[in-house]
């Protein structure tokens, strides 16, 4: 059929194919791209989430140690028997600040 056209219809033709082509790759080459992207922001999503978790753990573990040091009797003559909220938010907030 594209023999029978004259020739700027014919390279008119073409040119809208080799486009079409062109573009599907084009589309094909961001496809590709944006499912790399969000493969890499999911890792990165999860590798917040862990960090979150291993800090609250962390955190969790050391209220858990103070909590059984004031607990246990050491000596009568300890001033601090239970742990000062002044004493914790400075940790919490250096744990949230990404030490």
């Amino acid at each position: 059929m594209l023999l029978k056209l004259p020739y700027d219809q014919f390279n008119k033709v073409l040119q809208q194919e080799r486009a079409k082509t062109l573009d599907s790759k084009v589309q094909a080459s961001f496809d590709d791209l944006e499912r790399r992207l969000d493969k890499r922001r999911a890792q990165r999503l999860e590798e917040e989430n862990m960090k979150f978790e291993q800090k609250q753990e962390a955190m969790k573990n050391r209220a858990d140690i103070l909590t059984q040091g004031s607990e246990s009797p050491t000596d009568a003559t300890s001033s601090k028997s239970n742990i000062d909220i002044e004493d914790v938010v400075p940790q919490i907030k250096y744990l949230k600040n990404g030490a």
